[in-house]
């Protein structure tokens, strides 16, 4: 929503988020597409093109701000794209190990969520969690566990265990802090 109140910046929506989302999303896209999994490629396709377009309304608010920035980012973006296709695709045949980099690729997304988890612990603020954001996220996570379940897929199972983990830990965060540091918002009248 950020997004369309041309609010996106890098303290509500970091722009490596976003990248590493994309990059994730096009890991995934090639484990899928390895191991014949065509719910994995639907999701994982959804999510990169999802990524790309809030990438592309980020530079479109934010290139006349961080100019030298945002053209590093999509030059990056290109490489990294080209480079992890390319490369998971030639170097790597058997899809275990693809899977492997793909649990890799997840655990760089969940970076930023535990900057956000170290920076409410630090500042005493449960407001730098988004609660709506971390619940869809572990609903998610938990409905691929499932998935990753049903298909015994490991990888899938391994990389959304860690996501639930993580979320469970930034609500449990919130919930606690909402409690023990009520934000004051000034005398009441």
């Amino acid at each position: 929503f950020n997004v369309l109140r041309c609010k996106l910046n890098y303290e509500f929506t970091p722009i490596a988020l976003i990248d590493t989302i994309y990059v994730d999303c096009v890991a995934w896209y090639i484990y899928a597409d390895k191991t014949s999994t065509d719910q994995l490629v639907l999701s994982s396709s959804i999510g990169a093109a999802c990524s790309l377009l809030l990438i592309v309304i980020y530079l479109a608010f934010e290139l006349k701000k961080y100019t030298v920035d945002s053209i590093l980012n999509c030059l990056i973006l290109i490489l990294g794209t080209l480079v992890i296709h390319k490369g998971l695709d030639v170097v790597v045949e058997e899809a275990d190990m693809v899977g492997k980099i793909c649990i890799c690729t997840k655990l760089i997304t969940f970076i930023t969520p535990l900057l956000m988890t170290y920076r409410v612990i630090k500042e005493r603020n449960y407001k730098l969690i988004s609660v709506n954001s971390t619940l869809t996220y572990m609903v998610a996570c938990i409905g691929w566990l499932v998935f990753g379940k049903l298909a015994n897929d490991l990888n899938i199972m391994c990389a959304n265990a860690i996501g639930v983990v993580i979320c469970f830990i930034q609500f449990c965060i919130y919930l606690n802090y909402k409690k023990k540091y009520p934000i004051y918002t000034g005398p009441t009248s």
